[in-house]
């Protein structure tokens, strides 16, 4: 026999993720006294209860008074297979499951889709996005999320499905995946932040993506990463949804594209002491600097920021490289190229690349950073021909004299990497670091025309 009875509670929800109290009064249907979800008297929903019981119990309670179904707005489903079929589903009843499922199922093990008050940190998310259509297995959509948020519950399938059913839907090479993080972020960010980050999609990709999604590790995380932006997104989204505008700004400049690189301790951006890596600035100059590449391939720039650059250190809190011979310097000038504005691009390229063009280094001069470069990649060589940094400083002087620092700029579409210039030089030293180890005697071919009395082809 089906035993049911209503009681009202009146009481605080635990504080969110960020200290906020929500109290109010809740009407919940026990179900040999086990709570399920019903309506909280403001037209959402609440729930606790853990897997598929909720379901179970919610079910019988539908067969012994109809009347439920109006109370709950909950249907049972079954999802079919491929990637969704024409019929669009209705936004505010996949939201209700979506949101009951996400929060149920997606809780821990680093695949947290919402914190804080969680129905409706998943609710101010759910509610800007795309409905999609009914079976949905793929896209950004609400109805794909909600089914890999039901098809989630516990384990292993916590970690294959939750990345899908959370805010930004996944990494873009991730199977499962409801579009892409980057894809959300960019529909979100206009939709929250009442206006677009330039060029969104295109851009967005620049970002470190960790992989996956947990909401509390990358809200408090602060890390420089597309996650840590869908997460103050997220509480954007939360605030704006409660009509405080002042703080929907404040987490929506946490969440920009570009980080404030001020070093001051910020979200989503290298925190103090942090060190950058390798990944990080190949993926970035890669994006930022495509029309004028800094790199040959990924492998090359990886090989050339491991066996050229400084080792990278982290910095006191406050403290800012923008000239620094430094992988710190190369990444602060290759965000600022991640514009809408060519010549900005064009002017801080160079700077984020190998030679540092005159600003990662000595500041309006190429000479110390192509000297240091020359003198790692072609050892034996320099000690025969230099000893020191101050006779190749001479050569490298008079190879450069008269040229202005924008006849100097470094990049491998440029003609002057096919001319006996300075950057065809940077252009071999590239190759020997990309080649290092790899004996095939490319190295050496490309020292024979790396130095400033070489002559310097392609």
């Amino acid at each position: 026999m089906l035993l049911r009875s209503i009681a009202p509670v009146r009481g605080a929800v635990k504080p969110d993720r960020l200290g906020r109290v929500y109290a109010g009064s809740f009407s919940v249907e026990r179900i040999h006294g086990t709570a399920v979800f019903v309506d909280n008297g403001n037209g959402h929903l609440s729930r606790r209860l853990r897997g598929g019981a909720w379901r179970t119990a919610l079910m019988a309670a539908l067969l012994a008074a109809a009347a439920c179904k109006s109370i709950i707005g909950l249907e049972d489903r079954k999802f079919a297979e491929g990637d969704g079929g024409t019929t669009p589903v209705d936004l505010k009843s996949t939201c209700d499951r979506y949101c009951m499922d996400a929060v149920e199922n997606c809780t821990g093990n680093g695949v947290q889709a919402y914190s804080g008050n969680e129905i409706e940190e998943c609710r101010a998310i759910c509610n800007l996005l795309p409905a999609g259509n009914a079976g949905a297995t793929s896209g950004n959509s609400a109805s794909c999320r909600a089914r890999y948020a039901a098809e989630a519950s516990g384990g292993e399938r916590d970690q294959m499905f939750c990345p899908a059913a959370a805010p930004g839907g996944g990494s873009p090479d991730a199977e499962p995946s409801c579009g892409s993080n980057c894809e959300a972020y960019c529909g979100l960010y206009e939709k929250v932040c009442g206006r677009a980050e330039p060029n969104c999609l295109q851009f967005c990709p620049a970002l470190p993506d960790r992989g996956g999604y947990s909401a509390e590790d990358d809200f408090k995380g602060l890390h420089d990463t597309i996650q840590c932006r869908l997460a103050h997104l997220n509480a954007a989204a939360r605030y704006k949804a409660e009509n405080d505008m002042a703080n929907t700004q404040v987490h929506c400049g946490h969440a920009k594209l570009r980080p404030n690189l001020m070093n001051d301790g910020m979200p989503c951006d290298l925190q103090p002491m942090e060190k950058p890596t390798c990944e990080d600035y190949c993926k970035l100059t890669a994006v930022a600097c495509r029309d004028v590449p800094l790199y040959d391939s990924d492998e090359q720039c990886r090989r050339v920021c491991q066996r050229a650059f400084p080792e990278p250190v982290g910095l006191p809190k406050g403290t800012i490289d923008s000239t620094g011979d430094t992988l710190q310097c190369r990444r602060w000038h290759a965000y600022f190229a991640l514009t809408t504005v060519q010549d900005e691009a064009a002017y801080h390229c160079p700077h984020a690349g190998i030679g540092g063009a005159g600003h990662c280094g000595k500041l309006g001069d190429v000479c110390p950073v192509y000297c240091s470069l020359l003198a790692n990649a072609c050892k034996e060589r320099f000690a025969s021909e230099y000893g020191s940094a101050d006779k190749c400083a001479t050569d490298c002087a008079t190879l450069v004299a008269g040229k202005m620092e924008s006849q100097l700029r470094y990049n491998v579409k440029g003609e002057e990497i096919n001319t006996n210039s300075y950057q065809c030089r940077l252009h071999a030293i590239a190759r020997v670091f990309e080649n290092m180890g790899q004996g095939s005697g490319m190295g050496m071919a490309q020292c024979s025309k790396a130095f400033p009395k070489d002559t310097c082809s392609p």
